[in-house]
């Protein structure tokens, strides 16, 4: 028995960590639908892979279709028309591939058609590719888009031998390796591109945990040390009861959802669920209680106490950044040592948004 107080205390910490976790899952996710958080990743890791010719990709009037989600879409839930980011290997690389000046877009769509019909058999070209080589012949100097035909006229000339029966794969390989390299980068490195955007939102995702962490921390007075002192005076009953209502919460995954599919009255239902479960396990009043700032002011009135303040708000975030599913695990194990009985356990899984 001389181990309860202890046990007592660490599944309080364990409970109200978890419900913090959760809480703060919950203000992340909405942040993340307001914000596009995902295609804003998604957007500066195609910049640093394929280089500023990306960019091109966002230009106004250069692809009306490739879109976000807007601000405030969970309160107007509404599908953009257009494609959402981020893209599939082939719409990313069908994007790219419309970014080109106005001829090179046309021979690639022409090279594509020449290329589906060979199907790998040569045959002599279409009356629609020798038309479109006859008008590019034609170009005259001050013609919109006409440098970038004196380039393509330049390359093809090249390729002037086969142009009647031309290897349309070959050409429409060179043809990209030559004005698009970043297509054929993307297409070839496509694997790794996803590796990079999905490090890149997870290492985001962690920022956003750890200063929404921060931000719950220094609002509703939840240094780590007083947790610790407060979570040291809750009965071992009533610990069980917040560490067994915290999981209960995390078993249904609702704060999992992504905001997108929920609406603002059940996310405050859960977060009243939340503030309950940290209450009953041990956490400051303040929780009940409206955003005073006087108060936060206070706890800055002197040098000493403001650093042991932030110290102490900085730990409590470090330890919400474990995340939920490390929380859940550990409040597990302690209710089977403070039940003396196994007890069935909620596997975790890991964050894949």
């Amino acid at each position: 028995m001389t181990t309860a107080p202890l046990l007592a205390t660490l599944l309080s910490l364990a409970a109200t960590f978890l419900g913090l976790s959760l809480l703060v899952q919950v203000i992340q996710e909405v942040w993340k639908y307001l914000t596009s958080s995902k295609a804003r990743s998604y957007e500066q890791v195609l910049i640093d892979f394929l280089g500023p010719h990306a960019m091109r990709l966002k230009q106004p009037g250069t692809l009306p279709d490739l879109l976000t989600r807007g601000p405030f879409q969970l309160f107007f839930p509404r599908r953009p028309q257009g494609l959402l980011q981020p893209m599939d290997k082939q719409t990313l690389v069908t994007s790219l591939e419309r970014t080109a000046a106005p001829w090179i877009q046309r021979a690639l769509a022409l090279l594509h058609t020449e290329a589906e019909l060979q199907k790998g058999a040569r045959r002599k070209a279409t009356p629609a590719f020798r038309n479109f080589l006859t008008e590019l012949a034609g170009v005259e100097r001050g013609s919109p888009g006409y440098f970038s035909a004196v380039e393509l006229r330049e390359f093809l000339a090249g390729w002037e031998d086969e142009l009647a029966e031309p290897d349309a794969q070959a050409l429409l390989l060179g043809l990209r390796q030559r004005f698009l390299p970043s297509v054929v980068q993307a297409e070839a490195n496509f694997t790794q591109l996803t590796k990079n955007v999905e490090y890149a939102y997870r290492r985001r995702n962690l920022r956003q945990t750890f200063l929404f962490g921060l931000g719950l921390a220094l609002v509703f007075q939840l240094p780590a040390d007083r947790l610790y002192l407060r979570a040291s005076k809750v009965p071992l009953d009533q610990a069980i009861a917040a560490a067994e209502q915290a999981r209960a919460i995390y078993a249904q995954e609702a704060a999992r959802d992504t905001a997108a599919a929920r609406r603002l009255p059940e996310l405050e239902r859960l977060a009243d669920s939340l503030r309950r479960v940290l209450v009953t396990g041990g956490a400051p009043a303040s929780l009940d209680e409206r955003i005073s700032l006087p108060r936060i002011q206070a706890e800055f009135a002197t040098p000493r106490s403001g650093f042991v303040y932030l110290l102490g708000c900085l730990l409590t975030s470090l330890l919400i950044s474990f995340g939920a599913p490390f929380w859940n695990d550990l409040s597990g194990a302690l209710l089977r040592v403070a039940k003396g009985s196994s007890l069935p356990m909620v596997e975790s899984k890991k964050d894949e948004d």
